[in-house]
């Protein structure tokens, strides 16, 4: 029987010892060490166990135990803690719940089984939203009153929440009796987007050239990388910290093959999600010793001297350059797709385009040879602006 522990104040299932014993046993999690279910024990007053029975006409699902191998010496609290094996108690503790307002959750064995699912990024900001709004599990209909710019991530963050909880296929069925439904970017947005990175002043190559004197070698190494791979931001700060890592281990064979002159990103599971994935990187041997030249890289130290310049941070805008490039050099949209880690829902695509990976590595080369030459001469200019500006100081 589920009640309101009289010392905790929260629901725990009651158990009977004996004639007038009884205790109430919550589930805490796993113990790190021997792996074993942990239990807490809270002794409750005979009095109001009795005033809670007569409320409920009801015994009979007092979970009994006998006493022959029960600790009865509780601390001054009332309560002590307890590991063992997971008794028929449990399995009726672990049950998930019938319904989506039946919820006594582990955040901590949630926060767990988030981070060993998803990326360390998505599982911070997702578990944060599921353990803020986990009351809108039941109360799906008020999710329509949340703000614009946060309702996608907790609707996404309830929706593994109800995963966690087996209760899926439920809260999914709420979702669509309620006509919500997760927001995804349609035309007109993705014209408001084309607009405003028209609108948006300088081109990014310029951007680059006025951040080259704030930055360190090493983040300057970083950005060009950025430019000339179309990595994710995350993506390309984890490759870049992978290479100089296994460079100095003597392992770079493994993730570098020098035949392709690819990063094979495929060999390592952070780089394979179910969305967002990224499999090869065409890179230059030249582009690839400037790295391994190179230290490590911290996204949140670039950030922050580019803030102290008052210089906004435009990494993210560095893939949409690569693959608008690749496309006007006549790159196909699809061979973009595969080397930005991206496969299309295609029968074509899936089972019978097998593009030449050397002959794909030599065409973007060649268009990225251009793409260098024509950054080398705006950094020349650069600099030669800067020149005569000192001069005339």
């Amino acid at each position: 029987m589920k009640i309101v522990c009289e010392i905790y104040g929260k629901i725990g299932y009651l158990q009977h010892i004996g004639k007038n014993y009884y205790r109430i046993r919550h589930y805490v999690g796993l113990d790190l060490t021997t792996k074993k279910p942990k239990f807490e024990y809270h002794k409750q007053s005979l009095l109001y166990v009795e005033n809670l029975l007569n409320n409920r006409d009801s015994s009979s699902n007092i979970d009994p135990i006998g006493q022959s191998n029960i600790d009865l010496n509780l601390n001054s609290n009332g309560c002590f803690t307890e590991n063992g094996w997971a008794g028929s108690s449990v399995r009726i503790e672990r049950r998930p719940p019938k319904s989506l307002s039946d919820i006594d959750l582990d955040w901590t064995e949630f926060k767990t089984w988030m981070f060993n699912k998803y990326s360390r990024s998505s599982a911070i900001t997702f578990y944060a939203y599921a353990k803020k709004y986990s009351h809108l599990l039941a109360n799906t209909r008020d999710i329509e009153n949340l703000p614009v710019t946060i309702k996608s991530n907790v609707v996404k963050s309830l929706i593994i929440l109800s995963k966690f909880l087996g209760l899926h296929q439920q809260f999914k069925q709420r979702l669509l009796d309620y006509g919500i439904k997760l927001h995804r970017q349609n035309s007109f947005d993705t014209f408001l987007r084309i607009l405003n990175a028209n609108n948006n002043g300088n081109n990014i190559l310029d951007w680059i050239k006025q951040v080259s004197p704030i930055l360190n070698d090493s983040e300057n190494t970083f950005l060009r990388f950025c430019l000339y791979s179309g990595l994710r931001k995350s993506e390309a700060l984890l490759a870049f910290n992978r290479i100089i890592e296994l460079n100095s281990k003597g392992l770079l064979n493994e993730y570098y093959n020098k035949d392709l002159n690819c990063l094979q990103h495929f060999k390592y599971k952070d780089f394979i999600r179910k969305t967002k994935n990224c499999f090869i990187t065409f890179i230059t041997e030249d582009l690839l010793k400037q790295i391994c030249n190179s230290q490590t890289v911290s996204y949140n130290a670039l950030r922050i001297r580019l803030n102290r310049k008052n210089v906004r941070c435009r990494i993210n805008e560095l893939r949409d350059y690569y693959g608008t490039y690749l496309l006007q050099h006549g790159i196909l949209e699809a061979e973009i797709n595969l080397v930005q880690g991206r496969i299309p829902p295609s029968i074509f695509i899936k089972h019978y385009w097998s593009p030449k990976l050397s002959e794909l590595r030599d065409r973007i080369f060649k268009a990225l040879a251009e793409l260098e030459q024509t950054n080398n001469q705006l950094t020349s200019s650069f600099l030669l602006s800067n020149s005569q500006t000192f001069q005339n100081r």
